[in-house]
């Protein structure tokens, strides 16, 4: 089975790609890694790469980095790449109340870098996921494999609950809708058929 690392603080991300990738034979290692000094950027592609980069120097082995934005149409975009520092100073509450009166139109943005041995500089995989802003934080999230306390207020696009309302299994079916469109899915495709010596 091929291996790949996975450098990232964040479980949930882990926890959801590990299950994604086994599908495409792969296996996925946590690599925990605290990135303290984010490249400051408003493109997710070059915060990716970056992190990937510095990865790879420690590494020296097949890895991969994974940045995601979330963007809401009504506040111009925001809160784009900063979603911590934005979650850190207004909350889910604070995020409703700005809401309140507005679109609520949202969407996530995922970018996937990988860094190996075998390129010379990073391949990027980009994913998004369209949705509403609830009108109050909804469900839980201490049992699932969250990205985000956003999972509290995000409604994906053709579904009725939060992604922290469905249960294991309905968050599976929704999982398995996204298909081929998923940013698992498509760093899977390609790396499940790249001959790499790991």
């Amino acid at each position: 089975m091929k291996k790949v690392y996975f450098a990232t603080g964040n479980k949930g991300k882990y926890g959801t790609l590990k299950d994604v990738l086994k599908q495409y034979g792969l296996k996925l290692i946590h690599q925990p890694m605290n990135f303290d000094k984010e490249l400051d950027s408003e493109h997710l592609d070059e915060i990716a790469v970056d992190k990937v980069i510095r990865a790879y120097e420690k590494l020296k082995k097949p890895v991969i980095s994974l940045d995601a934005g979330f963007y809401v149409k009504s506040l111009n975009g925001k809160p784009g790449a900063k979603i911590n520092p934005f979650l850190k100073e207004h909350g889910i509450e604070g995020i409703l109340k700005l809401l309140e009166g507005k679109g609520r139109f949202c969407e996530f943005k995922q970018c996937l870098a990988y860094m190996g041995p075998d390129i010379s500089y990073p391949k990027i995989f980009e994913s998004d996921v369209k949705g509403m802003i609830s009108e109050e934080a909804m469900g839980c999230i201490e049992s699932k494999p969250a990205w985000s306390k956003l999972w509290l207020i995000f409604i994906p696009e053709g579904e009725v609950k939060t992604i922290a309302e469905m249960d294991k299994k309905e968050y599976k079916v929704w999982r398995a809708k996204r298909g081929k469109d998923s940013i698992g899915a498509k760093f899977g495709t390609w790396y499940s058929f790249k001959k790499i010596k790991n």
